[in-house]
């Protein structure tokens, strides 16, 4: 029997003196053999696990909305049910008490959408973890949700201490989202969670700290809905221009076909004052559910039909089973020396012509 991964594996070792039968034989190669599966296991193959956290706002410490509403990137349900924060006694500032009253309640995220679409994730094995803290055993629990049925961990056993609960669930074929929950059921009673962490594959880490953003103290700054710098103090900041500023247009484009033919993702026109700097942004991707080998998708960065920058890149299959070819791709640029109306664009095109659908993010900032 394994000991691994929750204890570390301990196999006795012989020396040259011992007779075959003192460190017993064939029971040393089972134990080895069972360590040796145990931690390929935990490990994975290759391209069937990655430790990225897909949970935002894991540590519990952001709670722009105000600090008896849900946290940033959370959702509460269950009827009479409250969440608040609450000081932490175990990792960051601060943790989620989740409070039950009559009605099982639960905080809620889900893990799809942008670059890892529901589809993505079918028939991969997803896995949740979350440190909990509980008084009463039987209340608290964690569980992934995919829209056709569920996984749910053990409750944590009620001793007042904290303990990290995991769940596995390989995502069903029909799955419509892929969800995490925390939730506290069966008796009226407060439950805390902190430290929640969401890995593609069948084992986690203990916690992955994401990145905590915002506009406070010693946090990375985060844009808002419209890829917008918040309101924060400039005061330090130096050699900016006198006057003029920055301006600053966006488009995008979703679900544009194209194959052989090079075709126009996103574009937007703008005035460009002469003597001013352009700096464009792209970030985007594109998808297909053709099967076989990977394919050379080309994207072009323009303004009018000049081509700033070409970037090519070969896609990848967006499940094991080789069913669908995803590509994310990332193109920036600056140029000088534009006055007057002028159109940017991005486009995409499948060098051996087949067919795809491209998304894509464009930002035409002048300073």
């Amino acid at each position: 029997m394994a000991n691994f991964p929750n204890t570390q594996p301990n196999l006795a070792n012989p020396i040259s003196t011992d007779q075959m039968n003192t460190v017993p034989h064939a029971a040393q190669h089972a134990n080895a053999n069972d360590e040796i599966e145990a931690i390929a296991g935990f490990v994975g193959t290759v391209g069937s696990s990655n430790p990225t956290n897909l949970i935002s706002n894991g540590a519990m410490e952001l709670w722009t909305a105000g600090t008896s509403v849900a946290p940033d990137g959370w959702t509460l349900s269950g009827v009479g049910a409250t969440v608040d924060r609450w000081t932490s006694t175990n990792i960051g500032l601060y943790v989620a008490r989740l409070t039950r009253v009559t009605n099982n309640c639960n905080i809620s995220q889900s893990i799809t959408g942008g670059l890892f679409p529901v589809a993505y994730w079918r028939g991969k094995s997803v896995t949740l973890g979350c440190w909990v803290y509980s008084t009463v055993a039987t209340r608290g629990k964690i569980y992934i949700y995919d829209g056709v049925g569920s996984s749910v961990s053990a409750y944590h056993p009620g001793d007042s201490t904290w303990r990290f609960l995991t769940v596995t669930r390989v995502i069903d074929a029909s799955a419509t989202n892929v969800i995490a929950y925390l939730q506290v059921d069966t008796g009226d009673t407060s439950v805390y969670f902190d430290g929640a962490i969401c890995v593609e594959g069948s084992a986690c880490p203990s916690f992955a700290p994401d990145v905590i953003s915002g506009t406070g103290a010693n946090q990375l700054v985060r844009l808002n809905g419209s890829s917008q710098l918040p309101a924060v103090s400039g005061a330090l900041l130096t050699n900016l221009p006198v006057t003029g500023g920055v301006t600053q247009v966006n488009a995008s484009g979703s679900g544009v076909s194209f194959a052989a033919a090079e075709a126009t993702i996103a574009s937007v026109a703008k005035t460009i004052t002469a003597g001013k700097t352009v700096l464009l942004i792209v970030t985007g991707w594109c998808t297909s559910t053709q099967s076989g080998a990977s394919k050379l998708i080309r994207s072009r960065l323009k303004h009018a039909s000049t081509t700033v920058q070409t970037v090519d890149g070969y896609t990848t299959f967006a499940d094991s089973g080789g069913s669908g070819n995803i590509l994310t791709m990332a193109l920036s640029a600056i140029v000088t020396g534009l006055s007057g109306s002028v159109t940017f664009s991005i486009t995409m095109q499948c060098v051996s012509g087949q067919a795809y659908d491209g998304h894509a993010k464009l930002q035409v900032l002048e300073f």
